[in-house]
């Protein structure tokens, strides 16, 4: 079975979105960390897994999920293109 080029436009849009969307969500992640460490003067290299890297994940649940979800959209995204693609396209 082959994909119309127009089908595969569409997933390509989609997939072109779904990257926006999670460089969006990783700036916030990156806003929501620089304002937990200026809220609790934490300037200094945060060892992982410690009490502080423990406080700022509590802090920044919210951005990381919807970090990994935009992750994970756009990674569905991109299987399906390429799925498409790989069926064969119709010209």
């Amino acid at each position: 079975m082959t994909t119309t080029i127009s089908e595969v436009g569409l997933l390509a849009i989609q997939a072109h979105h779904y990257g926006l969307e999670r460089r969006k969500a990783k700036s916030k992640l990156d806003a929501a960390y620089k304002t937990w460490r200026e809220e609790t003067s934490t300037f200094h290299h945060i060892e992982r897994d410690g009490a502080e890297w423990a406080a700022m994940m509590r802090s920044t649940k919210t951005e990381y999920l919807a970090l990994d979800d935009a992750k994970r959209l756009e990674r569905n995204a991109q299987a399906r293109l390429a799925r498409a693609i790989n069926k064969g396209v119709k010209v």
